[in-house]
């Protein structure tokens, strides 16, 4: 439509999109704490990006669905029978539990103040 290359569209978005690379953040945070949520087929974010995510992050869990982004959106829905919404409850109850716990006893613990 613009006339643009596909070079000169990757060079066009480059600036405003670096702001918001998820890639900047990943040296940031404990990858135990992170858990990726992918599909296999999707089109809007090609795999090799979505290897290069996952190395970066330091290789958290990760669930990949093997469909594409709208099917795998639906997993989060009664359509795909919530399973998506199980998947974090079950992270969730690995990593933020423990934590919880560790700390609530920290609190009780009248040596750890």
């Amino acid at each position: 439509r613009f006339g643009w290359s596909i070079e000169d569209f990757k060079e066009a978005l480059k600036a405003p999109l670096a702001a918001i690379n998820p890639v900047r953040f990943a040296g940031r945070l404990d990858p135990d704490s992170v858990l990726v949520i992918e599909a296999a087929e999707d089109s809007c974010i090609p795999a090799s990006a979505r290897e290069r995510f996952w190395h970066a992050m330091g290789r958290p869990e990760r669930v990949s669905y093997q469909y594409d982004h709208r099917v795998t959106f639906l997993a989060m829905t009664f359509l795909g029978g919530y399973d998506l919404q199980r998947q974090i409850h079950r992270f969730l109850d690995r990593t933020i539990v423990p934590r919880l716990v560790r700390y609530q006893a920290a609190q009780n613990d009248p040596g750890q103040r």
